[in-house]
C-alpha cells in the first residue's frame, strides 16, 4: 500500500488516483481506523510530506553490520 498526505488529509494510491482515508496519517497508524472518501485523480492535489513533524529519523547504511562489529 502506498500512502500519501495532501491538503486536507491522507490516503492510499490506487492506479492513478487517491482514495482518501482520513484527516491524519499518524492517527491512522496509531488506531488502524480509516474513513474512506471519494477517490480523486492523483495529479489533482499537491502531495505533502507523509509525516509532517517526525520526532526522529532513523537511517541505516549498507555498512551497518561492519560498523557494528567495528565498534563492538
Amino acid at each position: 500500500m502506498r500512502l500519501v498526505s495532501f491538503e486536507g488529509g491522507f490516503g492510499r494510491v490506487e492506479d492513478d488516483s487517491v482514495v482518501p482515508m482520513g484527516p491524519d496519517l499518524m492517527s491512522y497508524l496509531d488506531t488502524g481506523r480509516a474513513d474512506e472518501g471519494d477517490r480523486f485523480p492523483l495529479d489533482m492535489s499537491a502531495l505533502k510530506a507523509p509525516v509532517r513533524s517526525p520526532q526522529k529519523v532513523v537511517c541505516i547504511g549498507l555498512n551497518y553490520k561492519d560498523h557494528a562489529v567495528e565498534t563492538g
